[in-house]
């Protein structure tokens, strides 16, 4: 990704110890019908794989450590790190329905003055 070009969408994730969960997470979010994100993943004090199956995964992946934070920490540490015009949070042990993120991108273009 171009430093000059922001993505629409940071998707924020916290992550410890989710090597059993964390690539079903991230493919859910790449099969959306959105193309312009980023995914900032926060490795929060994590002893198994998790950071480097999602370092691997795709380009648009960053992945931060830190020292167990906790859940909240991490997003926060993410939210710092993140170009997106819109937030969006995914934990590393969940999924998104397909069409999930381009639903609430078409609220958000059809209702502009939405206070969120």
């Amino acid at each position: 990704m171009s430093s000059s070009v922001h993505p629409l969408v940071s998707i924020v994730m916290p992550a410890f110890n989710c090597e059993a969960y964390i690539f079903e997470s991230l493919s859910s979010i790449f099969s959306q019908d959105v193309e312009n994100i980023e995914v900032i993943v926060v490795n929060d004090g994590s002893t198994d794989k998790t950071a480097e199956i999602a370092a691997a995964f795709d380009p648009r992946v960053r992945v931060f450590n830190s020292n167990h934070l906790g859940p909240a920490g991490a997003r926060n540490l993410a939210v710092t790190h993140s170009l997106g015009r819109y937030l969006a949070f995914l934990d590393a042990d969940d999924v998104w329905l397909p069409g999930k993120l381009q639903a609430q991108l078409a609220f958000l273009d059809a209702h502009p003055d939405a206070k969120i």
